[in-house]
């Protein structure tokens, strides 16, 4: 068949990870793992076309947590299975005719705890984001150390529409993530932006095309400097040389940072993995992290810093 009917056809098909037509023992999500040990976490509203998110379904989304907490995955992928898109927000309907604040209060307080410990895993997250991804579905993704657009996503914040704000932590994620200039007008005025402005903000890492999502898990989840997955879980004293570097970087740059303390961070590597972690600081520095390093590498040295002290 034509190579670029292909293509057409191939952008249509959702990459969900391994097959399976089994649900197991959730009624919202899927669960599956792939050959490379990565956990494939589908949201997959029951008797909806639509993901939204409600009180049971967060219920079951911190089950889910738990059960891959102690599954303890390579690295998790989070997205839909819905052809609509990634996560619509909160299911409005939930709190319609609420007249107890006590039961509202105490359903955002679940969502929050839920919302933070997915944040704080000790598995690298990626959240791959197809159609829309609204409200409480795209304070989700902000709590995964990762996200990759496909190029059809659209993002916002709509909820100040109905005279709501971000109830998920999603103010002080985004405005860590974007500048909170342009963070505040989104979610502000409620617009929507598309992948390749969020990719200019800031707000995702990658914008792909469907057909490529498999490889861009790969490289979110994994890095960009080599590391079989099978690394991952070994601690760093298991290896040596330009291989334990590589973890060492790799753990470092996994999560967005504050501050940087870099000692000889490409030593050991080749020209190609020194290059990487050249890209990687320029990123972090341009995310505002502060970056404080010892350099004997005169060449990388100056390729990254800003300001040298000479130290006798």
């Amino acid at each position: 068949m034509d190579s670029r009917i292909m293509d057409v056809l191939g952008d249509r098909v959702l990459e969900l990870g391994p097959k399976t037509d089994e649900r197991g023992p959730y009624r919202n999500f899927r669960l599956t793992h792939d050959g490379d040990g990565i956990a494939w976490l589908l949201f997959d509203r029951d008797g909806s076309s639509a993901n939204t998110l409600s009180a049971d379904v967060i219920a079951e989304f911190e089950l889910v947590l738990s059960a891959l907490e102690s599954q303890r995955p390579a690295g998790i992928v989070i997205r839909s299975s819905k052809p609509s898109g990634f996560i619509a927000g909160a299911d409005v309907n939930a709190f319609r005719g609420a007249s107890d604040p006590g039961v509202v209060e105490t359903m955002m307080a679940q969502a929050h705890l839920v919302t933070d410990r997915l944040e704080n895993l000790k598995i690298p997250t990626v959240a791959v984001i197809h159609g829309f991804c609204l409200g409480g579905g795209l304070e989700i993704a902000l709590a995964c150390q990762s996200r990759i657009a496909i190029d059809n996503a659209r993002f916002g914040f709509p909820e100040v529409l109905l005279g709501l704000h971000p109830g998920l932590g999603g103010t002080a994620r985004f405005t860590e993530l974007v500048n909170p200039v342009q963070a505040m007008s989104l979610m502000l005025t409620g617009r929507t932006i598309d992948a390749r402005r969020a990719k200019t903000l800031g707000l995702v890492d990658t914008v792909t095309q469907e057909r490529h999502v498999l490889g861009a898990v790969k490289d979110a989840l994994f890095g960009r400097l080599n590391l079989p997955p099978a690394l991952w879980d070994l601690p760093p004293a298991t290896f040596s040389g330009g291989e334990q570097q590589r973890v060492n970087i790799a753990r470092g740059f996994v999560q967005p940072a504050r501050l940087l303390l870099l000692d000889e961070p490409t030593a050991s590597l080749d020209a190609a993995n020194r290059r990487v972690v050249v890209e990687l600081i320029h990123e972090a520095k341009a995310q505002g992290a502060a970056v404080v390093g010892i350099f004997h590498d005169e060449e990388v040295r100056d390729a990254v810093a800003d300001r040298c002290v000479e130290l006798g």
